[in-house]
C-alpha cells in the first residue's frame, strides 16, 4: 500500500512534516540537467551532460545516470555558493563515431530496467546536396503514461485540502485518519493499476473473473489495515519527546510500509493461482511485470520536475530547426520532465556546410 521507495526531500522540506505526508505529497528533489551537443563535420558527435542537484541522492536515484559501463567519462564534484550552501553535480562526456548508434538513454547494457528509464532516440543523418553538406540531427523524448494514475492524485490533494498548510501537530485525530485514508486509496489505486498491466501481460486470454479476484483481494487488504494505528504515526518531529522518540516512529512507520507491501504481494500471488488459475511460473512473471510498471511509474515521477537544457551545436549554418532559441550555429531547448508526460517531444535541427 505504502511506496517502500525512498522519498527524495532537503532537511528545510522535512522539518516538522511526517514522513507519511511527504509520501503522500510526492515530495522529491529537483536536478537541473544541462547537455551540449557538438556535431563535428566528420559526423562525429560529442555528448557533455552537467546534472546539479542540492542532493547527491538525486543525481543517481530515479533515471538511469550515466557510468564508465554506459560509454560515459563522468566526473562528481560539489559546488559551494557564496552563501554556504552546496550543489552537488556531475559531468559525464562521451563521443560517438559515424556510423554508431546515438544513446537512446542514460542506462547501462546490463541495466534490466533501461527500457524503464527516459528515452530518447537520436539520430544524425548527412547528406549531399546540391554541392553542399547537409545535417540532420533529431531528437525525441518518448511519451510517459501518466494521467491514468495523475486523477487519483488529484483527487487525494482535493481529500487533503482541509490540512493543507497546517502543521502536523495540531492536527485532530480525524484529521489523521483521513490523511491516512486519502493516502491509502491514491495508493492502491497505483497498485491496481500496476497490476492490471502486469495481468494482461501474463495472462493474454483473460479471465475477467480472474482479474476482478485480484481487484477484491486488494481491497480487502486495504479495508483490513489499522487506520488509527497508522494515523497515530502521524507525528510531527517538532513534537515533544526527543529524537529517541522520533526515530522509534519513524522505525514504526517502516516497518508498517514493508509490512503492508508483502501483505498486498502475498494476497496478489496467491489469489492469482487460486481464482485465475496462474502457474508458479506465471505468478513469477507477474510478480516482474508489476514491478516493472511500478518502476515506470517511479521513474516518471522523479523526473516530473527536473529541468533540461539541450544546445546541440552543429557544423555550418543552421538552416531550420523547431528549437525556441536559434543561433547561427546552436540551437537551444528547454523544458520540464513533465513536458513528457503523455506527449512526444522532438527537438529537431538541419544544418548545411557550403563546398
Amino acid at each position: 500500500m505504502f511506496s517502500a521507495t525512498p522519498v527524495r526531500r532537503s532537511a528545510a522540506q522535512v522539518r516538522g512534516v511526517s514522513p507519511l505526508l511527504l509520501a503522500a505529497l510526492s515530495i522529491m528533489g529537483c536536478v537541473e540537467r544541462h547537455e551540449t551537443i557538438q556535431v563535428q563535420p566528420d559526423g562525429r558527435v560529442d555528448f557533455t551532460l552537467v546534472h546539479r542537484s542540492d542532493s547527491l541522492q538525486d543525481l543517481y536515484e530515479g533515471d538511469a545516470a550515466p557510468s564508465l559501463r554506459g560509454g560515459w567519462i563522468v566526473a562528481e564534484q560539489v559546488e559551494q555558493a557564496p552563501s554556504g550552501e552546496e550543489t552537488h553535480a556531475f559531468t559525464a562526456e562521451a563521443s560517438v563515431a559515424l556510423g554508431k548508434k546515438l544513446p537512446s538513454n542514460l542506462a547501462d547494457f546490463a541495466d534490466p530496467d533501461a527500457d524503464r528509464a527516459m528515452q530518447f532516440p537520436t539520430t544524425l543523418r548527412i547528406e549531399k546536396r546540391g554541392g553542399a553538406t547537409w545535417y540532420h540531427f533529431a531528437r525525441t523524448y518518448e511519451p510517459r503514461a501518466w494521467e491514468q494514475v495523475e486523477f487519483s492524485r488529484r483527487q487525494m490533494e482535493r481529500d487533503l485540502q482541509s490540512v493543507n498548510g497546517k502543521p502536523v501537530g495540531d492536527w485532530t485525530p480525524a484529521e489523521r485518519e483521513n490523511v491516512v485514508r486519502a493516502y491509502l486509496g491514491h495508493d492502491a489505486f497505483k497498485r491496481l493499476s500496476f497490476a492490471r498491466q502486469a495481468y494482461l501481460e501474463v495472462k493474454q486470454d483473460e479471465r475477467q473473473d480472474g482479474w476482478l479476484a485480484v481487484q477484491a483481494a486488494l481491497d480487502e487488504t486495504l479495508r483490513n489495515q489499522d487506520i488509527e494505528r497508522l494515523a497515530g504515526l502521524l507525528v510531527s518531529a517538532g513534537e515533544p519527546g526527543g529524537r529517541g522518540e522520533e526515530e522509534q516512529r519513524q522505525e514504526a512507520l517502516e516497518a508498517e510500509i514493508d509490512r503492508m507491501e508483502q501483505s498486498c504481494l502475498e494476497a496478489m500471488q496467491n489469489t492469482l493461482r487460486r481464482e485465475a488459475a496462474f502457474s508458479g511460473e506465471q505468478a513469477a512473471s507477474f510478480l516482474h511485470h508489476y514491478q516493472r510498471a511500478r518502476r515506470f511509474h517511479e521513474v516518471t515521477e522523479d523526473l516530473g520536475d527536473d529541468t533540461f537544457q539541450i544546445t546541440v551545436e552543429m557544423p555550418g549554418r543552421i538552416v531550420a530547426s523547431n528549437a525556441p532559441s536559434t543561433s547561427d550555429r546552436q540551437a537551444t531547448w528547454n523544458f520540464r520532465g513533465e513536458d513528457v508526460r503523455d506527449r512526444r517531444l522532438e527537438l529537431l535541427v538541419s544544418s548545411v556546410v557550403d563546398q
